[in-house]
């Protein structure tokens, strides 16, 4: 999400990115020793967990962990 009043991206922006990732526990230190907030989701019937975090633009980051 933009902050408030901030002008909208010019088309044609992505407005998601979905990476594959490794070590939860050590991206989750890394992210907190950055102050980068995040939300965390398991997907249903899958053995995966997702983390959702904002890049700098307001572009969501999708990083999705194996968990078994």
């Amino acid at each position: 999400r933009l902050p408030e009043g901030a002008p909208l991206p010019p088309p044609g922006i992505f407005g998601h990115i979905a990476l594959r990732a490794a070590d939860t526990e050590g991206t989750r230190t890394h992210l907190r020793a950055r102050g980068v907030e995040w939300r965390e989701a398991p997907v249903p019937g899958l053995p995966l967990l997702q983390f959702f975090l904002e890049d700098p633009t307001g572009a969501t980051v999708e990083l999705t962990f194996d968990t078994d």
